[in-house]
């Protein structure tokens, strides 16, 4: 059965059981590649998507495991919040699209800003693993094939990282090919697995 033809049950499932298997905790799935999975999902089902991540948290941490829930938008927010003006800057009626993308350019910036932020969110943590949601409301300030590409090398230690991607992730055909929303242009990126499909 493809991941396609599972269920939202069965695809609970199968992350729950995955999620809490000793081999995939010591990334022994993947041997030496970087341990970034892709949940891809459809974008009009995000509410329950991120309902099934709040469940496996909770249901991992009550069998001993240690998870770390990262919400890039919220972490996106909060870093525009501590940047000042924030809430002032959002009621300016003159903004363009053009204008806050050059604004917050260099709050957000990924090299520098965001990537260093959310590493220090994991590396702080020692998490048994990371479930990463909030990359559709995070764009376009926020790509996550820029930000798994980044962690890597800021990270004390890799952890697997599983993000919940609301769109598609087709390495099937061979085109490693993320697509937010599946409408968006292909962003190809092959350093992470499709969890449904490359990992058992």
């Amino acid at each position: 059965m493809s991941s396609k033809e599972m269920s939202y049950n069965e695809r609970y499932a199968f992350l729950l059981d995955l999620l809490d298997d000793d081999k995939f905790i010591q990334k022994k799935y993947v041997g030496a590649e970087i341990p970034n999975y892709i949940c891809a999902f459809p974008p009009e089902d995000v509410s329950s998507y991120n309902d099934m991540l709040e469940n496996l948290a909770k249901t991992l941490t009550r069998k001993g495991r240690k998870v770390l829930k990262v919400n890039v938008y919220e972490i996106m927010i909060e870093m525009l919040k501590d940047s000042g003006d924030f809430e002032d800057y959002l009621e300016e009626p003159s903004l363009t699209h053009k204008n806050i993308m050059e604004d917050f350019e260099g709050v957000l910036d990924n090299d520098t800003e965001f990537a260093p932020k959310v590493a220090s969110i994991i590396n702080e943590s020692a998490p048994d693993l990371v479930l990463m949601n909030g990359i559709g409301e995070a764009y376009p300030f926020i790509r996550i094939h820029t930000l798994l590409e980044k962690l890597p090398t800021l990270l004390n230690r890799l952890v697997p990282i599983v993000v919940f991607y609301p769109g598609n992730y087709d390495k099937v055909t061979g085109s490693s090919a993320l697509q937010l929303f599946g409408k968006l242009e292909h962003k190809n990126y092959y350093r992470a697995f499709n969890i449904f499909t490359e990992v058992r």
